[in-house]
């Protein structure tokens, strides 16, 4: 049996993001892709903006924002990646790659913006994500991140209650408030990531 890493190499690219220090490569429906990310060492499943909401939230020229092709919307915290061995990631990669593929994109709106931990040590910049269908996210939340953990990988407890944003910037400057407001209105998620540190796995909802 193939394990996640040999089949994803046999994917076909289809559009290619280039950042200043990453490529993300974005596959057609039925294909996984691997890149290198400079995304700490953590490990998370998220969902992640289409190619036109990343070059439109990536319109911003300030060198504290985060890097488009790293902007998601975190599912669940995995923990350390390091504690993830590769058996275990093969599986999850590919119970998540199963789920997608039975979804859709998603539609939402992101209907704010918030100021994370101002007295804390990573203050950050967010937009407040919401659904356009009640309930959507939270289902898909359950769908992506849940069920195809049971079993699989039991992660660390997360943060309560779960609240879907988008992180633009680790930043203590009072000006972003004014900036991230430029981007506010529909954003499409049309892959989940399951991200281990330095790599990562896209993979299309649908």
């Amino acid at each position: 049996m193939s394990t996640a890493r040999e089949r994803l190499m046999d994917s076909e690219p289809v559009r290619i993001l280039t950042a200043p220090t990453t490529s993300v490569v974005v596959t057609g429906a039925s294909s996984v892709v691997i890149a290198a990310a400079a995304i700490g060492d953590g490990a998370m499943i998220a969902l992640v903006p289409s190619i036109a909401d990343l070059e439109n939230l990536g319109l911003t020229k300030r060198r504290d924002a985060e890097p488009a092709d790293q902007l998601h919307l975190t599912l669940a915290y995995l923990g350390d990646a390091v504690d993830v061995d590769q058996p275990t990631r093969d599986a999850i990669v590919k119970h998540v790659t199963e789920a997608a593929h039975r979804l859709t994109p998603i539609e939402t709106r992101a209907f704010g913006v918030a100021f994370w931990n101002p007295d804390g040590d990573d203050p950050a910049w967010v937009l407040n994500v919401g659904d356009v269908e009640p309930g959507q996210l939270e289902a898909t939340r359950r769908a992506l991140a849940d069920d195809p953990l049971d079993g699989v990988f039991t992660p660390p407890a997360q943060h309560s209650p779960w609240v879907p944003h988008v992180c633009v910037a680790y930043s203590a400057d009072r000006g972003w408030l004014a900036e991230a407001q430029q981007w506010l209105g529909p954003v499409t998620f049309d892959r989940v990531r399951i991200a281990f540190a330095g790599e990562y796995f896209d993979v299309p909802l649908g």
